[in-house]
């Protein structure tokens, strides 16, 4: 009997959207993470690509910013059934109902931040946004609850522990969607920076003898400095351990950069128009870039190529059909990964699912390439 292969883009993505489960719950960290570590275990099992493929070692662990009703940042990191030396770290993107989560880690871009990690540092002009920069920050220090896989630990503290104890080199995959994509090539920078001890702070050393592999999967991210930190982080992390995957359509990929930011006005054209507003967060993008000259990492990798949601008529309404729902299609995961159970909110706000019956979004035909493998 064949089962069906998932490559392992189509494996990163499904966690990037399990990383979404309970953007809305309300509570303190430590609760809200032990509500959610079953939800993971659950949809793990549950999802084609990630079934019998992955398990749940690490957290999850969240944070809430200051004044923040909702969590603004997790994180969780998966082990390898079948590689006991692979893992996968997986940030959850932008909490869709946290307004902290918006304005101080997505659109705090005009001021910035120098890169800088001991012997291995970037050139001295290398940025990265403030908001970047905040985020980076919490999830350096994010502590797995009591309750939860890895309880007491950081990511890195628990990535040390393994590279410690596993014969065999690690293979790290890096992964989030969105705001978590920025912090996958972040993140995924830093790791391979600090792997090795030449110069590295105490604190910062998880892979002593340096021979960790660390590959980045990033799917949706805006860029998270400018062109010296972008050219650099190429230098550390090759195509081959880089993979940026972006919707033509996207409008959040093409956020901070300037060249991409002036296709943004006529980027639904000759289906939607732009309106006021888009032309104000154009301006904004603009002043942004000017600050920073924000630049993209491995930005020759081409973009997937979107396609327009005749249903969704509307500026906002179609971007949100393109940064949240259009991924699982581009990736052969059409009718398998389904974005509304990760973000119900959806129902609510997109034409495309409030005009069709439930069974037909669950259910619609897949049309992945599969590869048939021995049982």
């Amino acid at each position: 009997m064949a089962r069906i292969h998932y490559n392992i883009e189509q494996q990163m993505l499904t966690l990037c959207y399990i990383a979404y489960c309970g953007y809305d719950l309300w509570g303190s960290d430590k609760h809200n993470a032990r509500k959610i570590a079953p939800q993971i275990v659950e949809n793990l099992a549950l999802e084609p690509a990630t079934a019998d493929k992955w398990r749940l070692v690490w957290g999850p662990t969240v944070n809430q910013l200051l004044f923040s009703i909702f969590d603004d940042n997790m994180a969780y990191i998966v082990q390898s059934y079948e590689k006991p030396n692979c893992f996968a770290v997986v940030f959850r993107g932008t909490n869709p109902v946290s307004l902290s989560n918006w304005i101080v880690e997505d659109f705090s871009v005009l001021r910035h931040s120098h890169w800088k990690i001991g012997k291995k540092s970037a050139p001295k002009g290398a940025k990265i946004s403030h908001g970047t920069q905040v985020a980076m920050d919490r999830i350096k220090s994010l502590e797995a609850p009591e309750g939860v896989p890895g309880a007491g630990t950081t990511m890195l503290q628990f990535l040390r522990i393994q590279a410690e104890t596993h014969r065999e080199p690690l293979e790290i995959y890096v992964t989030g969607h969105s705001l978590g994509g920025t912090l996958a090539a972040t993140y995924g920078l830093w790791l391979q920076q600090t792997s090795g001890k030449d110069d590295i702070p105490v604190k910062q050393q998880w892979d002593p003898n340096g021979k960790a592999n660390i590959s980045v999967v990033a799917y949706a991210g805006a860029t998270a400095g400018n062109q010296t930190f972008a050219d650099y982080s190429d230098t550390l992390l090759t195509v081959d351990n880089f993979k940026r995957l972006a919707n033509s359509l996207d409008i959040v990929p093409h956020a901070w950069n300037i060249d991409s930011i002036n296709q943004l006005h006529d980027i639904y054209k000759p289906d939607i128009s732009a309106n006021l507003l888009v032309d104000l967060m154009i301006a904004k993008a603009k002043i942004s870039d000017w600050f920073c000259d924000y630049a993209q990492p491995q930005a020759q990798q081409k973009y997937l190529e979107g396609t327009i949601d005749k249903a969704c008529d509307e500026y906002f309404l179609q971007a949100i059909y393109q940064h949240v729902v259009a991924y699982p299609d581009l990736m052969g995961l059409k009718g398998i990964l389904d974005p509304l159970k990760y973000f119900p909110i959806l129902k609510d706000v997109l034409p495309c699912y409030a005009k069709q019956p439930e069974e037909v979004i669950t259910n619609s035909h897949p049309h992945l390439s599969v590869v048939p493998v021995d049982e």
